[in-house]
């Protein structure tokens, strides 16, 4: 009886382990990684080692064969299950930060800071200024959505520009005043406004959605249409970094402002970096210059134009970071190797010429430094390529492997891009086929100081005039990549 009992929970454990293996090719085939050889070799690998289990367990009269096949079956269980619950997770993150079709902005209605009243309460009675054009499409559908959910039909009094708009609040001119969260940065950067966030309070605030590049919110089915997938192994890339107040998801000034050029094909990413500052003609802002950094105002629509524009180059995906959960990611990696032009110190952190190795805390701080360096952002710009060129190198090492788990977890509150699923996993399938290194270049565009109006401030400002004959570099650069041409870093 003992006899028939050991050979039935074998049996169960066979079967088990056969579903477990059916799963863990289902898992690895979902996430499309691996080229078809591999996952036909795996697959093959597991139905032999599944036979050669069953047939130790229902055929063999030796008991010690019989244990070790059966122990050998739950091991062999164990590492399906647990593969096949790693890749699950792996299809669902990549899926997660590929598929986001909205962007948002958040638009909030502020008071004095010193306003007494309960907004409940006097909310229909106040007068509202807004922006007469800047950002008018955000302010008329939160106006559209306060009434739609609170039944608050507001009054409201249009101004020119910022200031007119700030000083009106501040003088009493108007009670209240509705504005885009992501201009409070730019707020801060204008003389007689740094202090605002003091003299102004928030009351409520409405998240204005609208599709992303290559979406169409206008299907009728459950999901968005995605843009179709371009099957080219050459493409650009607009790779912005920010500090959103409210989410990696909205809005917001974009203090990283890389052009990748990446050619799948020669192995080759151009990393072009553009200054914050400078000063060119945004995308809907009819010819009008203004801050590059401005442009994540509008939208990562706006950045991605406003960079082709400059670079005279269609912008094909973007990739966009938040710097607070860039430390998590390179934490995750175990640190990264960073190359820096010169030595200096920050706080506690000493960066030396040359190799460094830093974790998540030390690399931001490598990444945001402009105040040490003669050159201010535009050795900030080069020193963010560094970092961009250290978590990749990592990111494609064997290293990678033990980290893989911690690495997945921080990805998805850090990372949103438009690279297509498919797209990813091409990438990957040819890399894990052919493997090798990748000829990764970095250039910088130059300019001079000057004092200007962007177009989003209203007043004289800081601004970086576009040096010419760098961008014109630039350009050759990016084409000569997507050409297929082999480049040196110049």
């Amino acid at each position: 009886m003992k006899k028939y009992a050991d050979r039935l929970i074998g049996k169960i454990i066979v079967l088990a382990c056969i579903i477990s293996a059916v799963y863990l090719v289902y898992s690895i085939a979902a996430t499309q990684f691996l080229p078809v050889q591999y996952l036909l070799a795996i697959s093959a690998l597991l139905v032999i080692l599944v036979a050669c289990m069953s047939l130790l367990i229902w055929k063999t009269k030796s008991k010690f064969c019989y244990v070790f096949a059966t122990v050998l079956a739950v091991l062999f269980l164990v590492i399906d299950i647990v593969g096949g619950v790693y890749l699950s997770k792996t299809t669902s993150t990549v899926k997660s930060i590929t598929t986001t079709s909205t962007q948002t902005a958040v638009v909030g209605i502020f008071v004095r800071s010193d306003d007494p009243n309960d907004f409940n309460e006097v909310a229909a009675d106040y007068t509202y200024g807004v922006l007469a054009e800047l950002d008018r499409q955000n302010t008329d559908a939160a106006v559209e959505q306060f009434y739609a959910e609170f039944g608050l039909q507001m009054h409201t009094v249009d101004y020119a520009g910022l200031p007119g708009l700030i000083d009106a609040l501040l003088e009493g001119e108007t009670d209240a005043i509705i504005l885009n969260v992501a201009y409070l940065d730019l707020l801060e950067e204008m003389d007689g406004y740094r202090d605002i966030a003091e003299r102004i309070r928030q009351v409520t605030f409405q998240s204005v959605e609208k599709p992303k590049n290559g979406f169409d919110m206008t299907s009728t089915g459950n999901e968005p249409e995605e843009p179709e997938e371009s099957h080219s192994d050459v493409f650009t890339m607009y790779i912005s970094g920010s500090d959103s107040r409210v989410g990696l998801a909205d809005q917001s000034r974009s203090d990283v402002n890389i052009l990748a050029v990446v050619n799948a094909e020669t192995r080759q990413v151009l990393l072009i970096s553009t200054p914050r500052d400078f000063y060119v003609p945004l995308s809907i802002s009819d010819g009008k210059k203004d801050k590059l950094t401005h442009a994540g105002i509008y939208g990562i629509d706006v950045c991605m134009d406003t960079i082709g524009m400059l670079y005279d180059v269609d912008v094909d995906y973007y990739f966009r970071v938040n710097f607070t959960g860039f430390v998590d990611i390179i934490d995750a990696l175990g640190g990264i190797t960073v190359d820096s032009e010169q030595e200096f110190q920050v706080g506690k952190y000493t960066f030396t010429a040359g190799a460094n190795e830093l974790d998540g805390d030390a690399a931001l701080v490598f990444a945001r430094e402009r105040y040490t360096f003669a050159d201010g952002d535009r050795q900030r710009g080069r020193n963010q390529m560094a970092v961009i060129k250290g978590v990749i190198n990592k990111m494609l090492s064997k290293d990678m492997l033990v980290h893989y788990v911690s690495v997945l977890m921080a990805l998805e509150d850090s990372f949103e891009t438009s690279v297509p699923f498919a797209m990813v996993s091409r990438l990957v399938r040819t890399q894990l086929r052919d493997g090798g290194r990748w000829n990764i270049v970095s250039y910088s565009v130059n300019g001079t100081d000057a004092s200007q109006i962007p177009y989003s401030m209203s007043q004289y400002a800081y601004v970086m005039i576009p040096d010419e004959t760098t961008v014109s570099t630039a350009k050759d650069l990016v084409q000569a990549v997507l050409a297929g041409e082999t480049i040196k870093q110049p």
